[in-house]
């Protein structure tokens, strides 16, 4: 579990890096095309400076440090809203809430340094080009900012880009979760309680019988446990188990396999159950039988023990069918024999992120770590109160240590939640910042064609033709954005999927339904703006300076 936690807050750490870095590019091409946009109001101005002497570089570093005033006012902003947003941040991706790194000297240098960097990197392009003008020109005709809608149109695309490819990440790592959580485990662990026994100064060594034997007081009380539940209408069944759904068995042993390569071992991990895990965890018998009492000289640790093994050991040990391996003889390298009586469905003891596991199931009705109940009731406060009584009455000794199978199972995808969380988050907050530049230059596109709406109505345009005059050149850069992240998302994504040996097939919807919202959110953008001019009277246009 904490190797998980571990290898899971790594990749969220990177995740989260490549996904900030991506807002930020948004940020940047933002105002870059604003500034951009915006020079012809500021070229007469300017024009005039450079007249009267203003030197190139003096007009380079007037636009940088205005940069530079719009990143240092934006970390102040972001600061304060750190302080705000945090806790819920901290709760959603499980991490403590600590302050204090925020104001550690290296990450305020480290601010300081992104100022800088991010002034020169956003205000180079809008600072060398407004500074390379004509002086004559500005003043007398402004500049024709047409020459540079070519390089706007490639920034926002990549913007677009950006936006779609992080929505189609999104949406299949949301399906792969779903999936992973949802797909049918091979055992049952729905409405199972599972009491932590720490018993284990119950069993001693016994040389006489070559392994270990329990308390028989304890297990008269184990029994009578048992029973007593089963008894009550709340609970169901009661089995115990050396790990529990969620665990990786931490012991097993090196098998023969002589129908194979007799010389190569096949490690089997093993479990340790009682005669009533199958019908505890609805485990399918598959061949052969059950563990059952009336086999007592199969209960202890002689020299030859029968096991169950699951599907995945049988055809490691290259047993074609269940029925095959059924009263098979098989034997650890260092001489231990077995018989198999029986063959179980092979069922996830972890996650969908790792394969399936080959597992053989050793009898011991001893002091094993877990005690697993299911139960009947919906109301679990009723249930754990009962549960908690009767483990008191026969345990007074032992601590109630309890918890629920399904969340301790889920809990393997805890990183994987925070993941889908985090990608949900920065992809919204991509799509509202490329949202927002096109909002910003579709508004000055109206502002700057006004007169011409304005004479488009008075000649005849109607409400469609005004709006098909700006959505046009957006859609077309919208559907070229998408048609570049397409396929890069699939290369992307398909790699990513290769991490998990049970994963979901792509369909066309996940590429189609990204693409086709971010353009209908796009063209509601788009069409906001300019069904709000294209409704004004045509001579309120006509009168516009």
């Amino acid at each position: 579990s904490e190797e998980f936690e571990v290898n899971g807050s790594i990749v969220l750490l990177y995740a989260l890096s490549v996904l900030a870095f991506i807002i930020i590019i948004i940020a940047w091409i933002n105002y870059i095309n604003l500034s951009t946009a915006v020079a012809d109001d500021k070229m007469k101005s300017i024009g005039v400076r450079k007249v009267i002497g203003a030197s190139r570089t003096g007009l380079i570093m007037q636009v940088l440090t205005e940069s530079a005033v719009f990143n240092a006012l934006a970390v102040a902003i972001a600061i304060m809203l750190i302080h705000i947003l945090f806790p819920f941040y901290a709760d959603a991706v499980g991490m403590p809430m600590d302050y204090s790194a925020l104001y550690n000297f290296k990450i305020l240098a480290g601010l300081l340094g992104f100022i800088f960097f991010s002034a020169l990197v956003a205000g180079s392009y809008p600072a060398i080009t407004i500074s390379a003008f004509n002086p004559i020109k500005s003043i007398t005709s402004g500049i024709n900012v047409e020459k540079k809608f070519t390089i706007r149109k490639t920034l926002v695309v990549f913007q677009f880009f950006s936006a779609t490819a992080l929505m189609i990440i999104t949406v299949v790592v949301i399906h792969q979760l779903s999936f992973m959580r949802t797909k049918e485990l091979g055992i049952n662990i729905d409405k199972v309680i599972v009491v932590k026994a720490l018993n284990f100064d119950k069993e001693t060594w016994s040389d006489r019988q070559g392994g270990f034997v329990i308390d028989s007081a304890y297990q008269q009380k184990l029994d009578l446990f048992k029973r007593n539940l089963r008894a009550d209408a709340t609970f169901g069944n009661v089995t115990a188990i050396s790990h529990v759904p969620g665990q990786l068995p931490n012991w097993g042993s090196e098998f023969k396999a002589p129908s194979i390569d007799p010389a190569k071992a096949y490690r089997l991990v093993a479990m340790g159950v009682d005669y009533d895990f199958l019908s505890t965890f609805k485990v399918k018998l598959l061949a052969g039988r059950n563990f059952s009492e009336d086999f007592r000289t199969y209960r202890g640790n002689e020299g030859k023990r029968a096991v169950l093994i699951n599907e995945t050991a049988s055809k490691l040990l290259g047993f074609q069918t269940p029925s095959e391996a059924v009263h098979s003889q098989i034997a650890t390298y260092w001489g231990a024999d077995y018989e198999i009586i029986g063959v179980v469905n092979s069922f996830h003891q972890l996650s969908l992120k790792e394969n399936l596991e080959p597992i053989y199931f050793i009898l011991q009705p001893r002091a094993l770590p877990y005690y697993a109940v299911t139960f009947k009731s919906e109301d679990v406060q009723h249930v754990v109160g009962q549960l908690q009584t009767a483990w008191k009455q026969h345990f007074p000794d032992y601590p109630f240590d309890y918890f629920f199978l399904d969340e301790f199972y889920n809990h393997q995808y805890q990183s994987d939640q925070k993941f889908s969380n985090i990608m949900g988050v920065f992809t919204g907050l991509a799509v509202f910042m490329a949202c927002l530049g096109l909002f910003g230059l579709t508004s000055y596109a109206i502002v700057r064609r006004t007169k011409e709406i304005g004479i488009r109505k008075v000649l005849g345009a109607t409400l469609r033709n005004v709006i098909g005059l700006f959505t046009r050149d957006f859609s077309s850069l919208i559907l070229s954005a998408n048609v570049l992240a397409v396929p890069l998302a699939y290369f992307g994504i398909n790699r990513w999927l290769e991490n998990y040996p049970y994963k979901i097939p792509l369909a066309w919807w996940h590429f189609a339904v990204p693409a086709v919202l971010l353009l209908t959110i796009a063209l509601i953008t788009i069409g906001l703006q300019t069904i709000k001019i294209a409704l004004r009277n045509p001579v309120v246009s006509l009168r516009y300076e």
